[in-house]
């Protein structure tokens, strides 16, 4: 059952995320498009996992995760001073690959659309 308090903390630490990756992360970590497209606290406010989603190679996408891990100290402590709450969570880091697999089936359905239309 999701709470109204935790959508609004997720929601909150998600703008303090974005801005703090785009502030923390060098350019040669971060050279890939990318977005936080969820974050998903425990009812504890003690765990957030944070789901990354990144286009680009995947020597690209496995320098940008180990970057979020890496930092995810720092960028911690930025939602503490910036969030307020009581415990700040635990940063969980996870690739999130919906919007690649949705890139994936619209170029299939396109190229089947291509093919009728051919025909």
């Amino acid at each position: 059952m999701r709470y109204a308090r935790q959508d609004r903390i997720a929601e909150e630490m998600k703008k303090t995320l974005s801005k703090g990756i785009r502030d923390l992360l060098t350019d040669a970590e971060t050279a890939t498009i990318w977005s936080i497209t969820q974050i998903d606290v425990t009812k504890d406010l003690r765990h957030a996992k944070v789901f990354v989603s990144i286009l680009g190679t995947k020597e690209q996408e496995a320098g940008m995760m180990a970057a979020l891990q890496k930092k995810s100290g720092a960028l911690r402590k930025l939602v503490g001073s910036k969030v307020r709450m009581h415990f700040t969570p635990e940063l969980h880091f996870f690739h999130d690959h919906s919007i690649e697999h949705g890139l994936k089936i619209s170029k299939i359905l396109n190229d089947i659309k291509d093919g009728e239309d051919h025909e």
